[in-house]
């Protein structure tokens, strides 16, 4: 697990660089909703197929089809030009990448507010994951085939989303209103989940939280690849995953520990409010600063080794 997760480290933030180097800004959005749609569609079908093949080929079997399929990744990989340095002296100014990063962050004001709106946005978003599960199994006591429905009804919720109705919101509303609406039906979302107590009431509300998180997530994405330089693409895309990961990992610690105190329900009551009153604070600060996304890049060559 440790080596998947350093394997996911390094292939991650390259794939985040490569989509804007193979579609046009104007495709931007549309080819980053598709990326999520996918995984989501990916997370759905990947479990029910490897546990058919787990009955039927065995474990070592499956973890070979996978890894060749991994493999089949090479043929879908473009030829492109060469946009930054060479590869020996990208490995030799490796550590001396690192503090220009967090420099050229602390001058780009911009982008550091994109990286502090998408960890807030992930430590509040790690409920679902994490208290999901506790309040469908421990409170309503599903079994297993219930439980999958509901979180299928989640990738179900994303993929809809992002086909029909993605679009239509993108043509309609500029990208802060999409994200306040999203954060917005997230936090509605925890609060439905603390009504419901029945498994057929539990569909809407998690179709609802994929939408939203795939709404948030994949603007959050183009605002943040429209904003950073080519030069700097990769390592400020693998530092907000970073920090995505860190406060989903953080969320995920505070929400549960919350619920094995106070209780599962009154911490969703809890998290919505909070997550409310952030969104509020994060647009009252937008005002004041009076910013927007568009990032005015500062220059970067006394930061790039």
């Amino acid at each position: 697990m440790f080596l998947l997760g350093v394997g996911f480290a390094i292939n991650a933030p390259a794939w985040a660089s490569l989509v804007p180097q193979v579609v046009t800004d104007k495709e931007l959005p549309s080819a980053l909703t598709l990326n999520g749609m996918q995984f989501n569609i990916t997370s759905i079908l990947g479990p029910a197929l490897a546990g058919v093949l787990l009955t039927r080929v065995g474990a070592p079997v499956v973890f070979a089809l996978n890894a060749a399929g991994f493999l089949l990744v090479f043929t879908a990989i473009p030829s492109l030009g060469k946009t930054g340095s060479g590869a020996s002296q990208t490995l030799a100014s490796f550590l001396r990448s690192i503090p220009s990063t967090f420099r050229y962050v602390r001058q780009a004001q911009n982008v550091g507010n994109i990286l502090a709106r998408n960890a807030m946005f992930s430590f509040f978003v790690a409920i679902v994951p994490a208290l999901a599960p506790v309040l469908l199994l421990k409170e309503l006591r599903l079994d297993a085939s219930s439980l999958g429905l509901v979180f299928a009804s989640m990738g179900a919720g994303s993929v809809i989303s992002a086909i029909f109705v993605i679009p239509w919101l993108r043509s309609r509303f500029s990208t802060d209103a999409l994200m306040i609406i999203a954060q917005v039906t997230l936090a509605g979302v925890y609060i439905l989940m603390a009504f419901v107590h029945h498994c057929l009431y539990c569909l809407i509300p998690m179709a609802l939280a994929g939408a939203s998180w795939t709404l948030a997530a994949s603007e959050l994405w183009v605002i943040a690849q429209r904003s950073i330089p080519d030069s700097l693409r990769g390592r400020i895309s693998a530092l907000m995953m970073v920090l995505s990961q860190g406060a989903m990992t953080l969320g995920a610690i505070v929400w549960g520990v919350g619920a094995q105190i106070a209780g599962t329900r009154v911490i969703l009551f809890a998290a919505a409010f909070l997550f409310l009153t952030a969104v509020l604070g994060s647009i009252l600060w937008s005002r004041i600063l009076q910013r927007p996304f568009t990032t005015q890049h500062p220059s970067i060559l006394s930061l790039t080794p």
